[in-house]
């Protein structure tokens, strides 16, 4: 009986460590449908953002084209409003820097500043120049168009007069077009190859799961976040003096002829919030939110998906605080304002990059370079 007593105490023991020996559930395996939140996204957000793109674009080739044909204040308004639009525009399409884009060096292409104005005033005198090349990289795009459509004169019939009477007025208005002609040929590349009717990019992204370095999940991570950093840095931080104990540099805001660069560091910080909530249209869809979710992810007693929410919110808020006026006069006028903008901004960046990221096992890959465009 005794002997019997004592196999079944043995036997206990043995399951009772091999129960505690188990390999633990794998951390990186969360109840979500990837598929669908890819697919969501891919088909909701970024085709969509692509294709908005591409129509405003167009529409600021067919302005461009009038102007120059005809240079007068009316077609100036004119290309300088589809100007606008297609630019903003663009901050919802900056963040997919992968794929398609990354083989057209989108980017890089299309906004880069601020701009070298004395380079592009050297190809407009010389009359010849190659805006693919890297001595361009920072004179096209739309920054260069910024310039060219505020920044030559100080008075609207004084631009109209630089692509009218002036000596030089041939050669910028051909350089002005082949900067809208680059930008519309890229954006055309990509925007097809995303679409299922071209090169169906789209059902690539959507199809593959996985978390490993260039997996459609990790390659959206890492660029919400470059995208992010690039936007947070370059539109704010430097302009501020963030990493030189806050000696201003109004000259390095983007827009800088326009004053319009709050304007565009709203809207790119929109579209990552809206990126991260899968919004489509204002309607709440499969995001980054609900990937996080399902993960249970808690900070501070929070779930990090309202923590990373309300923080992309308050960056907004900070960022209108500062309007009516620009981000250059406000460098001035309102400098605690916009280091209240950056920092929030920059706490951001602890909640996407390093606790979004280490939740979903995505490994960050990009360097954060400051000098980059955005």
């Amino acid at each position: 009986m005794k002997h019997q007593q004592y196999l079944i105490v043995v036997f206990l023991f043995i399951l009772f460590l091999a129960s505690s020996c188990k390999p633990k559930a794998d951390p990186c395996e969360h109840d979500f449908d990837q598929t669908a939140m890819l697919t969501h996204i891919g088909t909701k957000l970024i085709v969509p953002s692509y294709e908005d793109l591409q129509v405003r674009v167009d529409a600021m080739k067919v302005a461009a084209e009038a102007f120059t044909a005809t240079p007068n204040s009316t077609n100036l308004s004119t290309l300088r409003t589809a100007w606008k639009d297609a630019w903003k525009s663009w901050q919802w399409c900056s963040i997919y820097e992968f794929g398609p884009a990354a083989e057209q060096d989108l980017r890089a292409t299309v906004n880069n500043f601020p701009v070298n104005t004395t380079q592009l005033n050297t190809g407009i005198d010389a009359g010849t120049y190659d805006l693919s090349s890297v001595t361009y990289s920072y004179a096209n795009g739309f920054p260069a168009l910024d310039y060219l459509l505020y920044g030559v004169a100080s008075t609207k019939a004084a631009v109209v007069a630089m692509y009218d009477t002036d000596t030089k007025a041939a050669n910028r208005k051909q350089y002005l077009k082949d900067v809208v002609n680059q930008i519309d040929s890229k954006v055309n590349t990509v925007t097809t190859a995303w679409q299922a009717a071209g090169g169906n990019y789209v059902n690539t992204f959507s199809s593959t799961t996985g978390v490993a370095a260039g997996d459609p999940l990790n390659l959206l991570v890492n660029q919400l976040n470059a995208n992010y950093e690039l936007a947070k840095n370059n539109k704010i931080g430097t302009p501020v003096g963030a990493k030189i104990s806050y000696v201003i540099q109004p000259n390095k805001v983007e827009a800088y002829y326009s004053r319009i660069s709050l304007e565009l560091a709203v809207e790119v910080t929109t579209a990552s919030r809206d990126l991260f909530l899968g919004y489509e249209n204002g309607v709440n869809g499969l995001g980054l939110d609900d990937y996080l979710a399902a993960a249970k992810a808690m900070k501070n007693g929070q779930p990090l998906e309202k923590i990373i929410e309300d923080q992309y919110n308050l960056v907004i808020t900070e960022l209108n605080k500062l309007k009516p006026s620009s981000l250059h006069d406000a460098l001035t006028s309102d400098l605690e304002q916009v280091k209240a903008a950056y920092a929030a901004a920059q706490n951001q960046v602890l909640y996407t990059k390093t606790d979004m990221a280490s939740v979903l096992c995505t490994s960050i890959t990009y360097v954060d370079d400051v000098a980059d465009g955005d």
